[in-house]
């Protein structure tokens, strides 16, 4: 058993927005964020596509871009080493 077995729900990741949007006095300062690895975890995949579900209505483009990422086979690409 791992930590993440036994934790729950804890602050393991720093996220920010690019836009900036969440600093001090921006629209969504106080904004809380939850990270999914919908790539190696199959509860993530399931909450994605619920998530695109949810909001296919109102984000369509959104829904779409979701719906096509979660079918798209993941590859991995391997940087290789140079010598510059």
């Amino acid at each position: 058993m791992n930590a993440d077995n036994i934790l729950g729900l804890y602050g393991k990741f720093y996220v920010s927005r690019v836009d900036g949007k969440d600093l001090p006095f921006g629209s969504k300062e106080n904004a809380k964020y939850f990270v999914l690895d919908y790539e190696n975890d199959p509860y993530a995949r399931k909450a994605l596509r619920a998530y695109a579900n949810a909001c296919r209505q109102e984000f369509p483009d959104l829904a779409a871009d979701l719906y096509q990422e979660l079918e798209a086979p993941y590859v991995r690409v391997k940087k290789e080493k140079t010598n510059e």
